[in-house]
């Protein structure tokens, strides 16, 4: 977050101006899109970033392809782009006593100022594509960037945080523990022979960290972690 407006009895009237607008708050996102197949993306393809409504893209996003010390900027998509510049213009034409909130021109404006779409000419295996948005939002809350690319063959999927993954493999190696030591007494305690103790405790092994992952699976499910 850079800036948030606010009235406190401690600090005052606190006010964010950008380009002499006031804005409640602002915020600096970055996006990542990394291409870790064996097999290059597509051409030209188009990724399309969203906020919900309450929220605004302001024109100073940067899009910018990295495949080593090699660097190659983006552009809007030229479709999307003219839009943008058409609806921007009919706008600025509109009379002050016609810019009502019904005007069927707010829905474009909705639109274009909700959406962002770039064009990737190309995305290699393991190049990364790096997105920065200026975002301003009317409530507190924290708006939700979505991405999307629509193209076959073509899927996203969320990369796990570095905390997120090490709480998940923690929390993994103590429920196979648990499992493992769960039924390895009632196997020592009730195998008939040493040689079948030896090899359910075998077996043990496997279906220990099978148990695992099940109760892991469980616990994403219902959000616990």
């Amino acid at each position: 977050m850079i800036g948030m407006s606010s009235m406190t009895d401690m600090w005052g009237d606190i006010k964010i101006i950008y380009n002499d607008s006031l804005v409640n708050n602002l915020y600096l996102f970055n996006a990542e899109i990394i291409n870790n197949t064996s097999k290059d993306a597509p051409k030209n393809m188009v990724v399309t970033f969203s906020v919900e409504q309450g929220a605004a893209f302001f024109l100073r996003e940067t899009g910018v392809i990295k495949n080593g010390d090699v660097k190659l900027g983006l552009k809007l998509d030229p479709g999307y782009f003219a839009q943008l510049l058409d609806v921007k213009e009919r706008w600025n034409q509109l009379p002050a006593e016609e810019r009502t909130s019904q005007d069927p021109i707010n829905y474009e404006i909705d639109h274009v100022i909700t959406h962002r779409k770039f064009v990737l000419p190309i995305l290699n295996r393991q190049s990364i594509a790096s997105f920065n948005f200026l975002i301003a939002a009317n409530t507190p809350e924290i708006p939700i960037l979505s991405i999307g690319i629509y193209e076959p063959g073509v899927s996203l999927t969320w990369l796990e945080s570095a905390a997120r993954k090490k709480r998940r493999d923690l929390w993994k190696n103590i429920l196979i523990t648990f499992s493992f030591f769960g039924l390895a007494f009632p196997i020592m305690h009730f195998s008939p022979s040493i040689t079948w103790a030896v090899w359910l405790m075998i077996a043990n092994s496997f279906i220990s960290y099978v148990i695992g992952w099940v109760l892991l699976s469980l616990l994403r499910v219902v959000k616990i972690l």
